[in-house]
């Protein structure tokens, strides 16, 4: 391996280090993030805000999820989330039950939430 390739090497990985993985609950049939909005790291946080969502406003909200930069994203006041700088579509890999949901335990098994559960 030549000083180049090492080079590009390294300048992809700290490229992917820079990149988080985010969700958004999101009312359903939607799938683009705005600026502005609250965000968070967490698969779990996001489909109970979607479950609860579903509950107060009798609509299915779907968990929305996309790779930004880290950049992209800032601190909000509350813990555990974040407000997006930039507008982005995500891909849809939950929608909400309403009075069907039986909690996390009975959804964190399905194959697009599991794939989030654990990282990428």
């Amino acid at each position: 391996m030549n000083f180049e390739e090492a080079y590009n090497g390294l300048m992809e990985i700290l490229d992917e280090a820079s990149k988080v993985r985010i969700f958004r609950a999101l009312l359903g049939g939607k799938k683009t993030i705005r600026k502005g909005d609250y965000l968070t790291k967490s698969v779990k946080f996001a489909v109970e805000h979607a479950e609860n969502n579903h509950i107060y406003e009798d609509e299915a909200h779907d968990v929305v999820t996309v790779v930004v930069n880290e950049d992209d994203i800032e601190d909000a006041s509350n813990p555990g989330e974040y407000l997006s700088k930039i507008n982005v579509e995500g891909d849809v890999i939950y929608t909400s039950k309403g009075d069907d949901y039986e909690g996390w335990d009975s959804v964190k098994n399905e194959k697009m939430v599991r794939k989030y559960r654990f990282g990428w």
